[in-house]
């Protein structure tokens, strides 16, 4: 997976990761990173973790909140106006100090900033602007559907460039959220799936040859869940329900959306 901070030299390096275990925030900043850097102690969605500098600047960029780099208290009222999506909201909110929010874009991620934060994003290869210079904006497609709060309907759904979408658990909280988005989240410890990991079993496939919709319900898959009766292209299939939603996107119907 292409990295989504360019100027992070060594976000994977998990030296800082693992002193988390122990849960001291003393011994994690007593630590140096594989870079000779000390390890920062960091609070993200209510979790603690002991992270590299690099880890630790991506951190601060979605909400957490970290014992060093930039000493200011974090400041959220810019990043809350990410969640509208739009520059305009952005460059017309201030921050807590009265100045103007900043809209970046980094690797295609676009986020509201204000002056310290867009001054870290840059150093990681973004793009600030308190002008119009950045047009695209941030995706909430796959966002929305985390309000449903199943896994099923992220993995089914695509972002506003085709892709799947990617369920990811940060810190305890599930997200939907777009590829990009899944690999920041990645980075600062969260784990994204895009639903489709066992989109090669065959146990379904097989019941096709007995071509009868109730053999294919009564089956299940190597999870142990029940097999879906598609039909894609007028042809009849006994999927995975991964399958199934991949049908799906294919213009298929399957017993599931009946």
């Amino acid at each position: 997976t292409e990295m989504p901070f360019g100027g992070v030299s060594d976000p994977y390096d998990p030296k800082c990761l693992q002193v988390t275990l122990q849960g001291d925030e003393a011994t994690c900043e007593s630590t140096t990173a594989t870079d000779g850097n000390h390890c920062e102690w960091c609070n993200v969605a209510s979790a603690n973790l002991c992270l590299s500098r690099e880890q630790a600047e991506i951190a601060k960029q979605f909400g957490g909140d970290c014992s060093a780099g930039i000493k200011d208290p974090y400041d959220p009222s810019c990043l809350v106006a990410s969640l509208s999506g739009d520059e305009a909201t952005c460059e017309s909110t201030v921050d807590s100090d009265g100045n103007a929010c900043e809209w970046c874009s980094i690797n295609s991620v676009n986020l509201c900033l204000n002056a310290e934060q867009a001054e870290v994003a840059e150093q990681l290869g973004g793009q600030c602007s308190t002008g119009h210079e950045i047009k695209d904006k941030l995706d909430a497609t796959c966002l929305q559907v985390t309000l449903q709060g199943d896994e099923g309907a992220c993995a089914a759904t695509v972002d506003v460039v085709g892709n799947r979408c990617e369920w990811c658990s940060v810190a305890s909280i599930n997200l939907c959220l777009t590829s990009e988005q899944a690999d920041a989240a990645e980075l600062v410890g969260g784990t994204c799936s895009t639903g489709l990991n066992d989109i090669y079993d065959t146990s379904c496939l097989q019941t096709t040859l007995t071509g009868d919709e109730n053999t294919c319900e009564s089956t299940m898959d190597e999870e142990g869940n029940a097999c879906e009766w598609c039909s894609v292209a007028s042809v009849d299939l006994c999927l995975t329900s991964e399958q199934a939603q991949a049908a799906a996107l294919m213009g298929g119907s399957c017993s599931s959306m009946k």
